[in-house]
This record gives structure tokens, C-alpha cells and sequence, in this order.
């Protein structure tokens, strides 16, 4: 049995923060399985980060996302010219 949590990626600092201390709590989680006789470890949950913050997916972007625009027009004058409708 794998055990996942999902949660969408961030960007900032303090919520890459989060990130990593939720993934450290998840390592020490003991998850046992069977009865009293055959308790078998089951392996640590896992966080599954999804991207989730724009539009499109980060790996579509004709740009990092350190320089990704922060009005809309900007991405808008930029992006037109990658998206295929």
C-alpha cells in the first residue's frame, strides 16, 4: 500500500517552506498493517506536489517561472504567440 498526499506547488518562499517541513512530517509517520501478530511497516506517505498556479502548465511556459509576469497583459502579449487555439 502507497500512501500519497496531494498538494499543488508553490512558488514562495514560506510555502516552499511548508513544502518541505509537511514531507519531513510525512517521513516520520509509522503506518502498520495486520493484526496484532503480523504487523507489517508500510511504506512512509509521500507528498505528490501537482503545479497548479497558472493558467498553463509550468512546463508549457515560454518562460521560468521566476519571470513570469505579474499583470496579466504582460503574459498575455508573450503568450498569444506560443498557445495554439
Amino acid at each position: 500500500m502507497c500512501l500519497q498526499v496531494y498538494a499543488q506547488k508553490e512558488t514562495c518562499s514560506e510555502e516552499l517552506l511548508v513544502e518541505c517541513l509537511v514531507s519531513k512530517g510525512l517521513e516520520q509517520i509509522q503506518i502498520t498493517q495486520g493484526g496484532t501478530s503480523g504487523q507489517k511497516k508500510s511504506p512512509n506517505p509521500k507528498l505528490q506536489l501537482i503545479w497548479g498556479a497558472t493558467m498553463y502548465h509550468i512546463d508549457d511556459l515560454p518562460f521560468t517561472v521566476n519571470n513570469l509576469p505579474d499583470v496579466y497583459t504582460q503574459f498575455r502579449k508573450v503568450g498569444i504567440f506560443f498557445c495554439k487555439f
